[in-house]
């Protein structure tokens, strides 16, 4: 910033010294002086967006692609289970004396079978640092009692936002769904297409609520939980979704017979 305003002071004593022949070109001297600090200006201000968004970028993937390699540990471990699991299949069927028997030991066997379908979900996602954020925040509720659920069925890149702004939105909306599931429930976060957008929400079991009671959790200090400091998240998740022409979600949704409740936004 300091050589840059060196140079422009330079520019602007160059170009005055060069052009100015007396009181009636006084007015091109100036004219040149500010289209260049105007133009200067404008691309010092590009570089140093450019590198606030390099910046941010790096520290995120310092934070999530870490878990990006311990989701893909995890997928390989339990790919090398299910060969195990398999081999015994065969001969649990091969060794059993009757066919009920065989059905026993199958059932038995492969009863788990699908618990790392989970992991394999997010592997299908695009962006490798939201991959990493979602398996990082279900790790996290695991803690709490509360099991998450990915569909990722459309692609987070080449949207209106940045991959970071994304990457935002999606922690919030995880960390609310979270902190309000009550143990032993699932939190169901889902990514699909919608006429050429990217539509994300996530759902948590919850107590139906009034239109009112929706349009007001996305005011700004809005809060149901105590201490300071909090009620800002789905607030800056709708200036960012407005910011960028999408819209916001928020309604009441039945599933597996429960009432759950399902925030989430379109993003174009």
């Amino acid at each position: 910033a300091v050589s840059g305003g060196v140079f422009l002071a330079l520019f602007v004593l160059w170009v005055v010294e060069g052009t100015y022949r007396g009181p009636g070109q006084l007015w091109i001297a100036v004219s040149i002086s500010v289209t260049g600090i105007a133009v200067l200006g404008g691309v010092l201000l590009l570089l140093n967006e450019r590198r606030i968004h390099q910046t941010a970028r790096v520290r995120l993937m310092e934070r999530y692609l870490p878990m990006v390699e311990e989701l893909v540990s995890s997928v390989r471990a339990r790919q090398h289970e299910y060969s195990n699991r398999v081999m015994s299949v065969s001969a649990a069927v091969n060794t059993a004396a009757t066919l009920e028997e065989a059905k026993a030991a199958v059932a038995k066997l492969t009863d788990s079978l699908t618990a790392g379908e989970p992991d394999r979900e997010l592997l299908r996602c695009d962006s490798k640092l939201i991959s990493g954020l979602i398996f990082g925040k279900s790790r996290e509720a695991e803690l709490r009692h509360v099991t998450v659920k990915a569909h990722i069925a459309a692609p987070f890149l080449r949207r209106s936002l940045t991959e970071g702004d994304l990457v935002d939105l999606t922690g919030i909306l995880l960390d609310n769904a979270i902190e309000a599931a009550p143990a032993g429930s699932a939190v169901f976060i889902s990514a699909t297409p919608e006429e050429g957008a990217l539509r994300l929400t996530v759902s948590n079991p919850a107590e139906p609520k009034s239109a009112v009671e929706l349009t007001r959790m996305f005011r700004r200090g809005f809060t149901t939980k105590e201490g300071g400091g909090r009620g800002y998240g789905l607030y800056n998740l709708r200036r960012m979704t407005e910011k960028c022409s999408g819209r916001v979600i928020a309604k009441n949704e039945t599933i597996g017979g429960v009432n759950h409740l399902t925030i989430g936004v379109i993003i174009p």
